[in-house]
């Protein structure tokens, strides 16, 4: 029976004497980090053996493995590992194999709660991964990005740094990781890597895009920091590797309660093209936003910031006169040529709450399936989720269920969504809240900790989860995954 095998390809930093366990260098900008991981069981009719690895980030070496049994549709959490040999701190890569189909996620956190996100797992590697948003020195803004090498053999990698602007930075980094190993590659000014010294324009900040290559699978994530005072904000997305001549993009957002998102769009082809973003009927209280276009070169990346007025926002909208928007987005591009995309959340800081910030991966829509599982729910200790639903099928979707899994929790378990027609290339947001649900969470479910499956007649389906904590003084305590589709 073929094994399925999940990576973790940030670097995660263990603490086994904090309650939670991380997703980034064990001490960043003087911070200190800890993860943990979900894992699903996807069979419906047997129980999955499952095997988790530690392995150390610079040696490669296998440090921890937990061994465990998650029933039929069930799922667990891994917060610290349990029964593991690990002893203190972890600054490491993690992967999961099972003998039944998995889904998985990771996620992370300050160890004060000041900061979260989290990234889907990463079924396989590939020789070349592109990263849609590369900065430094960016309005405080730095990024830093885990590369693990997936073989059993050294890879010896390449890493192309493009500017978003005009010409090329000419900047190249190579490195050699060894077998299962991870390195870091930090754009901040003064780091051990290639950094803003390198890479800063005339203004002193780099904004852009990177390439990189390997002569071995690999996988990578990207964590982009900002840590002053009252902006603690921490994003993070999984490198691409493919692309496809159309992405879809879930959720869009101008002027909602305070929330806007950004897009940044990569042409991973060898020629210039012409970029469409399209954006769909607006759910919000506004007008419609006109459609983004925009000639894109080769390894180069666009941002467009669904907030603002041109040309500092980089759109052709002005979304202070738009108002409020919700809605989706679709790129094409004039060539058919591969283009990826990731789009930014952000909620900024305001009456001491926040600032609020996360990132999720655009779509192929060529990996939409009738089924998504997502592993994480949560409406519990003043945490809630929301997922939204894209129909990216080329006709209208009959009907959606969302089946959720036992409660972890304290409360009742929730009754099972029901959702109507889904028209070709719409969204549909479901709220752990007291609206756009089945369910009333507070007072008939209460306490909740799971997962869902989501189940199409006749789709073709993605999906990300938003969650986040809105309680919390000055910290980001808001993250974000995509659905796994099978």
């Amino acid at each position: 029976m073929k094994k399925t095998i999940m990576r973790f390809v940030l670097a995660l930093t263990l603490i086994l004497s904090m309650v939670l366990a991380s997703g980034v260098p064990a001490q960043y900008e003087g911070l200190t980090f800890n993860s943990g991981i979900r894992v699903m069981n996807l069979s419906a009719s047997n129980t999955a053996n499952i095997t988790v690895y530690y392995y150390a980030k610079s040696s490669g070496s296998l440090v921890a493995t937990v061994t465990d049994t998650i029933g039929v549709g069930g799922v667990k959490t891994y917060y610290p590992p349990i029964d593991s040999d690990l002893d203190g701190s972890f600054d490491g890569s993690i992967i999961v194999t099972s003998n039944r189909k998995i889904a998985a996620m990771a996620y992370s956190h300050e160890v004060d709660f000041s900061y979260y996100m989290g990234t889907k797992a990463i079924e396989s590697g590939s020789a070349t991964t592109y990263l849609p948003l590369v900065e430094c020195n960016n309005n405080g803004f730095n990024t830093f990005f885990n590369v693990q090498n997936m073989s059993v053999s050294s890879a010896n990698i390449t890493i192309y740094y493009y500017p978003a602007g005009a010409g090329t930075s000419g900047v190249t980094e190579t490195a050699t990781i060894a077998a299962g190993a991870a390195k870091t590659f930090d754009q901040k000014t003064g780091s051990s890597t290639k950094n803003c010294d390198d890479l800063a324009d005339g203004s002193g900040k780099f904004v852009g895009s990177a390439k990189i290559t390997s002569n071995q699978p690999m996988g990578a994530t990207v964590m982009q920091l900002k840590s002053t005072a009252e902006n603690h904000y921490l994003m993070s997305n999984n490198g691409f590797g493919s692309g496809s001549d159309t992405v879809e993009l879930p959720l869009i957002m101008a002027n909602n309660g305070g929330y806007y998102t950004g897009v940044q769009i990569q042409n991973i082809g060898t020629i210039t093209t012409t970029v469409t973003l399209d954006y769909s009927t607006n759910k919000g209280a506004g007008g419609e936003p006109d459609s983004e276009v925009f000639d894109l070169g080769s390894g180069k990346a666009r941002t467009i910031i669904q907030s603002g007025a041109p040309p500092g926002n980089g759109s052709a909208n002005n979304w202070d006169t738009i108002g409020n928007y919700v809605g989706a987005g679709t790129v094409t591009n004039s060539e058919d040529i591969n283009l990826v995309a990731v789009v930014n959340q952000v909620k900024p800081y305001a009456s001491g709450k926040g600032p609020y910030a996360t990132t999720y991966e655009g779509f192929d829509p060529g990996d939409g399936t009738s089924k998504i599982a997502i592993p994480l729910l949560l409406h519990s200790n003043d945490f809630w989720s929301g997922y939204q639903i894209q129909n990216v099928g080329g006709s209208s979707c009959s009907s959606i269920t969302v089946e959720y899994t036992a409660n972890e929790g304290s409360g009742n378990e929730p009754i099972d969504e029901t959702i109507g027609s889904l028209a070709a290339g719409a969204p549909v947001t479901i709220l752990t809240d007291v609206t756009a649900s089945d369910n009333d969470w507070d007072d008939d479910v209460g306490d909740y900790i799971g997962a869902a499956l989501i189940t199409g007649s006749n789709c073709s389906l993605e999906a990300i989860v938003n969650i986040i904590n809105t309680t919390v003084s000055n910290g980001d305590t808001f993250m974000t995954y995509t659905g796994y589709n099978y």
